[in-house]
């Protein structure tokens, strides 16, 4: 029997169950064939998820484009484009589709297709097929030959539900070649390929039930007017914690909810960690936001104007509307460390009442902002009375071997400012893959791209799975040209491109950085974990997120805050590269290379 990658137990949890034509397909293909192949379902290609890609070692590649259409709906017009007859409104091609899935596939693994262009054999390796599961072959291509306008490769199979039988299966890899041997379908380009169509680390975990520890489970029950504080380490399920709270605040109250972050991009993070709760809800009764586009659209609503920054911090801004706001009737603020005081009064004396529950989540060795510390050398917050919850002690997140890395910076460079707080480390059940630790002194900024792409190429490991930060933009946009320019790859970022912004500074606007910063905000918004694209990011914008394989690049100017940050979103896998930072560079010689 082939072999079913993810396997159908995570597939069957998949949030979007697969529909009948794919779930046929699959079946049939997985039950006609032996284990030489490998069947791939809606894996992340870069940014697209074909159906389901059918891979062989030695022999090819064929990617199928699975429609359950009744043709009776569709017609293709005089311009060869696909419409639905009741409102005539355009459709992609399920033969262009499929098409771009190969040519994202070409361009993913252009190394090694290109190193064989004289052949022209190299382009065949990569086969195309679109399964109409609700027709018959005879009457696709009926529908076809009636819509002369119709653009499709003649090389695109066309496979109808009467075509699932092993006789016309086994036909078709034969002349495709993929049941064959070919001796252009090198090994190097098969690991190729197959990196990019291994289920993501996030993809293995869809299986695993939410479970929360007896700490968690006293810190997610919603009461009415409580006010509380709750510091945790990194990886500790901070956020967890909020997201299953927040839905059961909603469930108690059976109101909005609202939830403040200071990072954007930090926003999409809880959006999945929400999503992740088992509970019947609607999204609509969830406000989550950071605090700055809180304040700019509650300014507007309530007709109030914003002259400058320093309204953000006028803790008075709404006092001749402190009549007509709206109350909350239960707040939750991730990330408080990186609040001011002025924003944290803003929020509870305009947006809540007595019996609002307010909960703050944080911790203080993640101070990037440098906030102000209260006498115990922890955030200090008025406004919430009570101390500190202490008991989120045990990280989650990653494995032994970073977390005692975590432990050791923190002992050597944030004891002294911050105090000790004690983190435990807990591994996942289900992780069982070995973690990887280096560190890279170079001087040579060109030499981050080849360290990223050596490393992932070695251990297999999938773009999607992988982030490369920096407190520096320009350093990241510059890997992030250079990953584009070389590999082809898309890539998801929280800043603009180099095209971009050499584009803004060429028209010498004055607005400059009020530009780059809209560019900035729109692509934070836009920034979502699972893409299937490789992310770069700065270790700001990527603070309360987690990766299983982050590439940290430090310079001169790095702080001991940022750094800890930094280490602490690897999962899986830590690579540090230091671009001549010599405070550090003895630490990680010390505790990575020796």
């Amino acid at each position: 029997m082939a072999v079913l990658i993810p396997s159908r137990e995570i597939i069957n949890k998949q949030r979007v169950a697969p529909t009948q034509g794919e779930n046929t397909l699959l079946d049939f293909l997985q039950k006609s064939l032996n284990d030489e192949y490998e069947i791939y379902y809606q894996p992340f290609l870069n940014g697209q998820n074909p159906d389901i890609v059918l891979m062989r070692k030695g022999g090819g590649v064929l990617i199928f484009e699975v429609k359950d259409w009744n043709l009776e709906h569709y017609y293709i017009d005089q311009h060869g484009d696909w419409r639905l007859r009741k409102n005539n409104n355009y459709i992609p091609s399920p033969f262009n589709q499929v098409d771009a899935y190969k040519k994202k596939m070409q361009q993913l693994n252009y190394r090694f297709m290109y190193e064989n262009i004289i052949n022209k054999n190299v382009y065949g390796v990569i086969k195309t097929a679109v399964y109409f599961h609700n027709t018959t072959h005879n009457e696709i291509l009926s529908f076809i030959e009636n819509n002369r306008n119709n653009k499709r490769d003649k090389y695109i199979q066309i496979i109808g539900c009467d075509n699932l039988n092993k006789d016309f299966l086994f036909n078709l890899l034969h002349e495709s070649y993929i049941s064959r041997t070919s001796w252009i379908f090198s090994d190097e380009l098969y690991k190729s390929i197959k990196r990019y169509l291994k289920p993501t680390f996030h993809q293995a975990e869809i299986s695993q039930e939410v479970s929360y520890t007896p700490e968690q489970m006293q810190l997610i029950v919603s009461e009415q007017g409580k006010k509380q504080k709750i510091k945790g380490s990194a990886g500790s399920g901070k956020t967890l914690v909020l997201a299953k709270r927040a839905v059961n605040a909603h469930l108690r109250t059976n109101s909005p909810i609202l939830i403040l972050t200071f990072n954007i991009s930090l926003i999409n993070y809880i959006h999945d960690q929400i999503s992740k709760v088992k509970e019947n809800f609607a999204w609509e009764n969830f406000y989550i936001s950071n605090y700055h586009s809180f304040f700019k659209e509650y300014a507007e609503v309530y007709g109030l104007s914003i002259q400058e920054m320093a309204d953000y911090d006028n803790e008075d801004f709404f006092e001749s509307r402190k009549d007509g706001l709206v109350k909350f009737e239960a707040i939750f603020i991730d990330e408080i460390q990186d609040y001011k005081q002025e924003w944290l009064n803003l929020v509870i004396n305009y947006f809540s009442n007595d019996k609002t529950e307010i909960v703050v989540f944080g911790d203080e060795k993640q101070n990037i902002y440098n906030r102000e510390l209260d006498k115990n050398k922890e955030i200090k917050i008025t406004g919430i009375p009570g101390a500190w919850n202490r008991s989120l002690k045990k990280s989650f997140r990653f494995k032994d071997k970073i977390g005692k890395l975590a432990i050791k910076f923190q002992q050597e460079f944030l004891e002294q400012k911050y105090g000790t707080h004690e983190m435990l480390i807990e591994q996942q059940e289900f992780d069982f893959e070995p973690s990887i630790i280096e560190y890279h002194e170079i001087n040579d900024e060109n030499l981050i791209v080849d360290i990223v792409f050596s490393f992932i190429e070695k251990y297999d490991i999938h773009s999607n799975d992988v982030a490369i930060l920096s407190d520096k933009i320009n350093i990241v946009r510059e890997v992030d040209f250079k990953i584009r320019d070389r590999t082809h790859e898309d890539t998801m970022t929280t800043f603009e491109t180099k095209e971009e912004y050499n584009s803004l500074v060429s028209m010498k606007l004055t607005s400059l950085k009020e530009e780059l910063n809209k560019i900035r905000r729109a692509k934070k918004h836009g920034f979502w974990l699972n893409a299937g694209m490789l992310k770069i990011s700065t270790i700001k914008s990527f603070k309360g997120w987690e990766i299983h394989t982050a590439f940290l690049v430090i310079d001169e100017n790095s702080t001991g805050e940022l750094i800890y940050t930094g280490i602490t979103r690897a999962r899986q896998n830590l690579i540090v590269i230091n671009l001549g930072n010599l405070d550090y560079s003895d630490f990680f010689e010390r505790n990575i290379n020796k």
